[in-house]
């Protein structure tokens, strides 16, 4: 059996290291970083809520999704868990920059019986990225009276990506805020849910700004090329 004293004295200076050690530089390859948990965070933009249509809607969890804050405050926020994620920041054509699954959404319901769910993001990107500027997909689906009337796959992307990842000494990642925007196709979805028109005193037009996701990613694991060793400080395969 192990022991609880060297146990809890190895956890004790392992936090040390943590918060005494700086990361010299953030983990750019050659090699991948795969990912066992964690969770990414999509805050609504201030841009998204000024269009915002006056109609009431009520909000519920869907899947593992969470979600706080509320419409009326303009602070609403989703936490997508993690499923898996492999990220390769040496932009290797032969497999995706980033691959990330989450679980899980938000509902949004009409009183009309029109619902909405915004679900599993999901980065995937290569060269895909490099050409098309679609990085990163948020998927929405519309609900009418109970049946599915369409499905949105790319409801809001990002055209851009980080250029690094910081993995930090406690085996986290965490990636700066990435702006999504919707495209036409979320701009009609959005239309159709409300209601609205493009003669309608408001209503959402494509690239309109919809909010920031940010990875948080725990259980970090660097897996670098045949015959390299990751230096953990340093974060290199070498």
């Amino acid at each position: 059996m192990p022991n609880p004293q060297k146990t809890f004295f190895a956890r004790l200076i392992a936090l040390i290291l943590v918060i005494v050690t700086p990361n010299l530089q953030a983990f750019t390859g050659p090699g991948t970083v795969s990912l066992a948990g964690g969770s990414s965070v999509l805050q609504f933009s201030p841009e998204f809520f000024n269009q915002f249509p006056a109609f009431g809607a009520s909000l519920g969890q869907y899947g593992k999704a969470t979600f706080s804050g509320n419409l009326k405050q303009q602070n609403l926020r989703i936490r997508f868990p993690i499923a898996t994620g492999t990220l390769n920041p040496s932009r290797d054509a032969q497999a995706p920059f980033y691959h990330i699954q989450h679980a899980g959404g938000l509902l949004m319901v009409r009183p009309n019986g029109v619902s909405i769910i915004f679900d599993t993001p999901v980065l995937e990107t290569g060269a895909v990225c490099a050409f098309s500027l679609t990085c990163w997909s948020l998927g929405a689906t519309i609900i009418a009276n109970g049946t599915v009337s369409n499905y949105l796959p790319g409801f809001a992307q990002s055209s851009s990506l980080p250029s690094s990842i910081p993995v930090s000494l406690a085996n986290t990642v965490h990636l700066d805020p990435i702006d999504l925007n919707l495209t036409p196709d979320g701009a009609t979805g959005m239309n159709l849910f409300f209601g609205l028109t493009p003669s309608s005193q408001v209503h959402f037009k494509s690239g309109s700004p919809f909010g920031t996701l940010e990875v948080l990613g725990t259980g970090a694991r660097v897996v670098c090329p045949l015959n390299a060793r990751y230096n953990r400080l340093q974060q290199l395969c070498k």
